[in-house]
């Protein structure tokens, strides 16, 4: 246990007497003599036990993935746009398709050669 210690020297002005030590004020110990020395014994105890402990530890890292929930993992939101965008491209494909075969059957009676004028 450590104790604040102030040393006190002769001051022949004061003329008090000699004291070699002396407690600093601050350092009085709130129990008395015996509670002082069960509660150092249990504290150092306490301390021995802690530091056997620390001595003791091994490290220890966990190397495994973290764990991966399921409802992160299937993310429905991102499906759900996913088949709409898929919807859509289908039905654009269908529609297409059907223009292309509406021009195929009527064999296309586009007139191509039309004279235009150049206007410059």
């Amino acid at each position: 246990m450590k104790v604040c210690v102030k040393v006190i020297s002769l001051c022949e002005e004061v003329h008090r007497p000699i004291k070699q030590f002396e407690m600093h004020r601050s350092c009085h110990p709130m129990f008395n003599y015996c509670e002082n020395i069960f509660n150092q014994k249990s504290w150092e105890r306490a301390y021995k036990d802690h530091r056997r402990k620390v001595e003791n530890a091994k490290a220890v890292v966990d190397c495994s993935s973290p764990l991966i929930y399921n409802h992160i993992q299937l993310n429905l939101k991102k499906f759900k746009k996913e088949t709409e965008r898929l919807r859509f491209i289908e039905r654009e494909n269908r529609w297409l398709m059907e223009r292309i075969a509406f021009s195929m059957r009527t064999h296309n009676a586009c007139d191509f050669l039309n004279d235009y004028r150049q206007r410059w």
